[in-house]
């Protein structure tokens, strides 16, 4: 069985004690990771790095109640892909999706190691028909829309890409909806927000909110 996030792709049954696909299966499972589902982006940081992490900072981190460990996940750059900064996240994220489809949007603070700060991370999957989030910033600065937030870094991860949407056409396939192939992408902004419900007064609350249309109305 295969899964990514439009889908799963299975085989059709056979006796594995008279054929050889068990063995063929577990071999090349065993061999490529990435096919696995291991994200190669991100890591276990060492010691080391976690000691150059001031503990104030550490400890808002450690605020997410799932939290076990450490990684460092790595977000590439805006303008060019292929270079990525890595920032220092609570593991597991607290919000994470239950659904195995879907964009499974996942937001969280981090930490970042290269401006040493903390940040607002997203990481989800985005519609490759659609725009990459942070051209759309960049799009909203040069018009000088207001009340944004500060973008950071952002693009798509590289190989994080679904493949069942290319099957669902095959004579074995059973009968689907269209898909759009979905692509892993991660953004930082520089600024760490409250929650919306966390307002200290009505006039504040009023105020975010009618920022937010002025933002989108724009």
């Amino acid at each position: 069985m295969f899964w990514d996030r439009n889908g799963a792709v299975v085989s059709r049954s056979f006796d594995y004690t008279s054929t050889e696909y068990l063995d063929i299966f577990l071999q090349q499972f065993d061999k490529n990771v990435d096919r696995r589902g291991h994200d190669s982006s991100v890591t276990i940081p060492e010691p080391s790095l976690l000691r150059k992490v001031p503990m104030d900072h550490q400890a808002d981190l450690r605020s997410n109640k799932r939290h076990r460990d450490f990684r460092v996940m790595m977000i590439p750059d805006r303008n060019n892909a292929s270079e990525s900064s890595g920032f220092l996240i609570s593991y597991p994220p607290k919000h994470t999706s239950r659904s195995p489809f879907g964009r499974a949007t996942r937001p969280m603070v981090a930490y970042d190691l290269q401006e040493s700060r903390l940040v607002f991370v997203k990481d989800y999957w985005r519609p490759v028909t659609s725009d990459k989030e942070g051209d759309i910033y960049s799009i909203l600065v040069e018009h000088k829309v207001k009340h944004i937030a500060t973008f950071g870094k952002g693009n798509d991860i590289q190989g994080n890409v679904t493949v069942t949407d290319k099957l669902r056409t095959e004579s074995w396939a059973c009968p689907t909806t269209e898909m759009v192939v979905l692509h892993n992408y991660r953004m930082s902004l520089e600024e760490v927000g409250r929650r919306l419900s966390d307002f200290k007064s009505s006039h504040e609350f009023v105020g975010s909110v009618a920022d937010a249309m002025e933002g989108k109305a724009s």
